[in-house]
């Protein structure tokens, strides 16, 4: 008899380095593959691995989303992850870093389970407005979220993302 998913959503552990870092970097690259040689893909996954990694508890909160089968021994599999960092400079503002599903899960909720999260953890630091770097293909799956353009802002190919915001109460 087959058992179903379980699904968790905790803080980061420095065991789970590898498997976040192997998430974000293949979301970065299939996000930006068309957009970007390989050789500037690769410095910034680097750039992004080095900044999710190092999670500063005072300032940037990791999280990662877990399924457990129980069909397996109960094994805890990493599929998504993503973080909040409180931005001093930006004055009661959250910046999310590092969202990423693996493929095969993309699609069925997980992105959305993990954004929550994300929120709601903003909620409790009392930050008034989230931002994060969009790249086009998410651009609406944030706006369902209640993301939009920050003012003045558009996608730019050359950079490959848009900057988008909301508020939080």
């Amino acid at each position: 008899m087959e058992g179903k998913l379980a699904i968790a959503i905790r803080r980061y552990r420095e065991a789970d380095a590898q498997d976040v870092s192997a998430i974000v970097r293949r979301g970065e690259k299939d996000a930006d593959s068309r957009a970007f040689g390989r050789r500037r893909m690769e410095e910034v996954c680097y750039y992004s691995n080095r900044l999710l990694i190092s999670d500063d508890e005072q300032q940037t909160h990791m999280y990662v989303l877990t399924l457990h089968d129980p069909d397996d021994m109960g094994r805890e599999k990493i599929e998504a992850c993503g973080a909040i960092a409180m931005k001093e400079d930006l004055g009661g503002t959250g910046e999310i870093t590092g969202i990423a599903v693996t493929p095969a899960f993309q699609r069925l909720g997980l992105g959305r389970m993990m954004m929550d999260v994300l929120e709601q953890d903003a909620r409790e630091r009392h930050l008034k407005k989230i931002v994060l770097r969009a790249a086009a293909a998410a651009f609406g799956f944030y706006e369902i979220l209640g993301f939009h353009s920050s003012v003045g802002e558009r996608y730019e190919p050359v950079c490959g993302y848009c900057r988008m915001e909301k508020e939080i109460s």
